[in-house]
């Protein structure tokens, strides 16, 4: 869905989101007013979905005119437009697309990433798009399916989107290690690696101990030492543990 709009000044950056995302309302050329931060938003009872200011209680963009609108022709922007999503600035798009002479458009920043003050404003002019900078985007930290399973363990707490980390097998287990990229949807994305509990050494006790209930035991695993053949006495838990 798109945003309701207040007023024939007003465009968006909403299409294809869905609920959670959010987006932009802002001024057409030759209109003035503000841009509005929103999100799209699911009711409680999860049968209505609409965009909602992101500060509460903030209206949508109201744009006034302020000139002739310029009609579309020659100088229509259909070619390069890299300065406004260049590929050396991660996490920056746009709406800028196929815009036709006088009109306008957003660099804001893409899922995944959240924005660092205001996105900026571009204008098709003579086939060319003209504005000041790309806005600042900050990778979003992932916070869901992290690497897991049995000795699995990770270094990905910190990684934000587009990044990657490394699973591995902690201390007792064996396996090789895989990645996993942090992607735009907040999730973690990979392979947890297999991990095999190791065997303990076997128990270096006097021969007064009967040890064989241990014999192969692999990390987090008990066994029950008792005293041998001829020998009485309490018998005593043990715990192959890691390292």
């Amino acid at each position: 869905i798109e945003p309701e709009m207040s007023g024939d000044g007003v465009d968006n950056t909403c299409n294809g989101k869905t609920s959670g995302q959010d987006c932009w309302t802002y001024c057409k050329s030759a209109y003035t007013g503000t841009f509005t931060h929103v999100l799209c938003n699911i009711s409680q009872d999860l049968t209505d979905v609409a965009y909602v200011p992101m500060t509460p209680g903030a209206p949508l963009s109201a744009c006034s005119a302020t000139s002739v609108r310029r009609l579309a022709g020659a100088g229509d922007c259909d070619g390069d437009y890299s300065n406004i999503e260049p590929s050396s600035t991660p996490g920056v798009t746009s709406d800028c697309l196929g815009k036709n002479a006088g009109e306008t458009c957003l660099a804001t920043c893409s899922t995944g990433y959240r924005i660092d003050g205001d996105p900026v404003l571009y204008t098709c002019n003579d086939g060319t798009y003209t504005g000041s900078g790309v806005p600042t985007c900050i990778a979003k930290l992932c916070d869901s399916a992290f690497p897991m399973g049995l000795g699995v363990t990770h270094n990905c707490n910190s990684t934000a989107t587009g990044g990657t980390c490394q699973a591995s097998c902690e201390q007792g287990y064996e396996g090789t290690g895989t990645d996993f990229t942090c992607t735009e949807s907040g999730e973690f994305s990979g392979t947890a690696p297999t991990c095999t509990a190791k065997a303990c050494a076997a128990l270096s006790l006097g021969a007064e101990f009967d040890t064989s209930l241990c014999v192969g035991k692999a990390t987090g695993e008990t066994c029950f030492v008792s005293c041998a053949q001829g020998y009485s006495g309490t018998s005593t838990e043990y715990s192959c543990e890691a390292g």
